[in-house]
């Protein structure tokens, strides 16, 4: 009895070892799948909102909560309040009929009622509401006389205006959504009409933030006016973005500038030897690998890499000389930033305010729609089929080729910070 319990107990355990160890790879399979498509492009698609509806909508909550609160809407307490009993006419009858006694109660009992708070607010709808459309054509009608007179003084007034939010990370990891909705833009727009890119970015890696650059040139090269505007940070590879635009407007306290190149990282070489570790590297090609986290530093490879960061750092230059060429590129082009007031007078920037009351002005001035941009990503996919995905060799490939891409440029290519 004691063999056979010993059994079925070391039975049991067996089939608890294998669950819990099939659930951990399940677990670790949909991490890791998490990961995989994390360095994917993230599926989605484009939208439109209005922005037009949205500055009504704000403005009807603001007004709705002002009638709301206000004193001269509410209704008066009824506490106090005595009716005053009306005196019998002198030539009325001396005894009249119930019936007509009963009506003639139920009557002024109706008359001296007072209307209910909802009884008055559903009164009060249509006319608020024919109210308000009068309002709204009346600031129509204003506006087109207001842009009428503002082309007649030689200023820009947009047919249409699209606003793009650009919030952007070391990696420019929103760069493929970005491209999607520039090309949103230009899949209609003309030299008459305005984009607005909201722009947030302290800078990053080379090839990112080059290719980020690249879609706004797309825009000045169809003749869209393109404005940028900085609430917080446009530095380093952000600049670089900002640069091409049309016109820069700036927060008093946002920071602009920054226009260097970096490539920076820890080298573990001396701390291998001191344990007795050796470290091999093979390459083909003289300047395969210059420098590295585990190699041994060499003079030869340290000037190889500034070269290649000066390189780049002229490049950037070119783009910034080329939009803006009344700056005076080698004072600015030192890798310092400046808060936006310094930076317009160094010609960084070209006004001072923020991106909510540049819009609000360029909607007065909008004669057509007026739509913000927004890429909306689609429903993920189930966590098991993207483990099922990564199963494939392909999937693993691929990851293990970003991850040597990734690393490659944060030691060769450096960074434009």
């Amino acid at each position: 009895m004691l063999g056979d319990w010993l059994m079925f107990l070391a039975k049991g355990v067996t089939v608890a070892v294998i669950i819990t160890a099939c659930a951990g790879v399940l677990i670790t399979l949909a991490a890791a799948a998490r990961k995989v498509a994390s360095t994917k492009d993230e599926e989605g698609h484009v939208e439109f909102k209005d922005l037009r509806e949205d500055a009504d909508s704000l403005r009807s909550r603001v007004e709705k909560a002002l009638h709301d609160n206000s004193d001269e809407y509410r209704e008066e307490p009824k506490k106090g309040r005595k009716q005053k009993k009306s005196a019998p006419a002198a030539d009325a009858p001396a005894q009249d009929a119930p019936a007509k006694a009963g009506d003639e109660a139920k009557e002024a009992a109706a008359s001296s009622k007072e209307p209910s708070s909802k009884e008055l607010k559903e009164r009060a709808k249509p006319l608020k509401d024919k109210a308000l459309d009068n309002e709204r054509d009346a600031e129509a009608a204003s506006r087109r006389e207001a842009i009428a007179r503002m082309r007649k003084e030689g200023q820009f007034c947009p047919r249409n205006l699209y606003v793009i939010d650009y919030d952007g990370d070391v990696k420019g990891s929103s760069n493929s959504e970005f491209a999607e909705e520039v090309s949103a833009v230009l899949e209609y727009g003309t030299k008459d009409d305005e984009l607005i890119v909201n722009l947030r970015s302290p800078g990053g890696m080379v090839s990112a933030y080059g290719y980020a650059s690249s879609q706004l040139s797309r825009i000045r090269a169809r003749g869209i006016k393109l404005t940028v505007c900085v609430d917080e940070v446009a530095a380093s590879g952000g600049y670089l973005m900002a640069a091409v635009a049309d016109k820069i407007i700036a927060a008093p306290f946002s920071y602009i500038g920054s226009i260097g190149v970096v490539a920076e990282f820890p080298n573990f070489n001396r701390l291998l030897e001191k344990q007795g570790v050796q470290y091999e590297q093979v390459t083909a090609g003289k300047y395969k690998r210059t420098l590295s986290m585990l190699g041994k530093s060499t003079y030869e490879g340290r000037e190889k890499v500034k070269g290649e960061l000066e390189a780049v750092h002229r490049r950037f230059k070119e783009v910034v000389a080329r939009y803006r060429p009344k700056v005076d590129i080698d004072a600015i082009a030192t890798g310092e930033w400046w808060l936006g007031t310094d930076a317009k007078e160094r010609g960084l920037v070209d006004e001072i305010g923020t991106s909510d009351d540049y819009i609000r002005s360029r909607l007065d001035a909008t004669s057509g729609s007026a739509l913000k941009i927004l890429w909306r990503k689609d429903e993920k996919k189930p966590i098991l089929k993207k483990a099922l995905g990564l199963l494939s060799a392909r999937t693993w490939v691929k990851a293990l080729g970003d991850e040597l891409e990734e690393k490659a440029a944060r030691h060769d290519g450096g960074a434009i910070r």
